[in-house]
């Protein structure tokens, strides 16, 4: 029996992933339908395992404050009445949150999950770097596979340089050519050799990133793979090493920076850096009136959903949106969670004594997580949302994998 749940929790995260990566696409219809089904079936099996005392399940620190926070949004739903972009994010947010606290236990699921990431984002810059090559001809295929509100997104994007393939649009173009790029790196650093696959994946990845014009994903990529040199040299408990490896990964960035600017269409993301009359985009009076929601209902917040509903989207800033909708009880609540686990995933990377790639991939995407949310919205958005819970929660997934590992070497030492 339990093999049979753990088979069919399998299926249904694979399913989730894929979804998420190509949600955009026509044939999907209305998310709210899909949301509430995602809730219906993760409660249901939370339940059921509940009652049955399944013994892989469990909690921690982190689990207990998302739990609160969820708790917070309820009590928020209940007290303001909230619009019904409030209500949809409140149960997706819930549903994704019972889903990882699931997942989590399953130490065995994190390199299938990587890997299907990964096959997807090879996807998604592949036809990045092909809207560059050929804007006409993939633009008629988006005509065909994705909704038609995402298709004037991603055609006005491609009149002013901005190549998003077949996804939804610059930001999500961003979001999947990071993930190829964090990926490949941290396996690079893992196995301490690079290969030709990895290499053309990486150049890849890159171009698909300069393509999408995201300074924010760009900045976001390089600090967060300074963050992984850092981690790695922690845990091999040495300094010079550490100088040593930033200065190999400024050189080769360099040199790989090189190759991709050989691409005219590469160049646009610099000169986006040197306009400094366009650094926020016009972000500027999001800020001031998220600022002003703040102002009004300090501790509790406006209510969740409040910027879809006036913007049409999120307020690209987690910390000023977090602040204005849900206060600063609602969003002590939630920052004390997501350092929790930021900082959990740190202690268990650096007391690990073997390099894995999977911890040092979700190292880097909380770092991503954290840098970009400063201008994005990578916990509104709800595709990035589910992605960056699913690999924020693959450590404390491996940390009984990486304690059996070093049991059975010490048993082995003492024979």
């Amino acid at each position: 029996m339990k093999t049979k749940i753990n088979g069919i929790l399998l299926a249904y995260v694979v399913i989730t992933i894929i979804y998420i990566f190509f949600s955009h696409f026509a044939i999907f219809s209305n998310r709210i339908n899909i949301n509430t089904g995602y809730l219906v079936i993760s409660i249901a099996f939370l339940i059921y395992m509940l009652i049955t005392k399944y013994e892989r399940i469990s909690l921690d620190k982190c689990d207990y404050w998302l739990i609160l926070f969820i708790f917070y949004l309820f009590a928020l739903t209940l007290e303001k009445n909230l619009n019904f972009e409030g209500k949809k994010y409140v149960v997706f947010f819930t549903t994704i949150s019972l889903i990882t606290c699931i997942i989590k236990n399953f130490d065995k699921w994190s390199k299938i999950i990587i890997k299907i990431m990964l096959f997807c984002a090879l996807i998604h810059c592949i036809f990045i770097i092909l809207h560059a090559m050929s804007p006409t001809v993939i633009l008629k295929i988006d005509k065909y596979l994705l909704k038609s509100g995402t298709w004037e997104v991603v055609n006005r994007g491609t009149n002013n340089n901005y190549y998003s393939g077949i996804t939804a649009g610059p930001a999500s173009a961003g979001l999947f050519a990071t993930i190829l790029i964090g990926i490949v790196a941290c396996k690079i650093i893992e196995e301490r050799k690079i290969n030709f696959k990895n290499i053309i994946f990486l150049l890849i990845g890159i171009t698909a990133l300069f393509l999408s014009q995201k300074r924010a994903f760009l900045l976001a990529t390089v600090m967060s793979l300074v963050i992984v040199i850092y981690v790695v040299s922690r845990m091999q408990k040495k300094i010079t090493k550490l100088i040593k490896n930033i200065f190999i990964f400024g050189i080769v960035s360099i040199i790989l920076l090189q190759i991709i600017s050989l691409i005219p269409q590469t160049r646009n993301i610099i000169n986006r850096f040197i306009d400094n009359d366009r650094m926020l985009s016009g972000r500027e009076t999001m800020y001031e009136e998220m600022i002003t929601w703040f102002k009004e209902n300090m501790y509790f917040g406006i209510g969740p959903g409040t910027a879809q509903e006036e913007f049409g989207y999120g307020g690209h800033n987690i910390y000023l949106q977090m602040f204005a909708e849900c206060g600063i009880i609602g969003a002590s609540i939630y920052f004390i969670y997501l350092l929790n686990l930021c900082a959990t995933n740190m202690k268990i990377a650096t007391k690990g004594k073997n390099i894995d790639y999977r911890i040092l991939f979700s190292i880097f995407m909380q770092t991503v997580l954290l840098i970009y949310g400063m201008t994005g919205n990578p916990i509104y958005d709800y595709s990035y949302l589910v992605v960056f819970m699913y690999i924020l929660t693959i450590p404390r997934g491996l940390k009984k994998e990486l304690n059996n590992i070093e049991d059975d070497k010490c048993n082995n030492s003492s024979l």
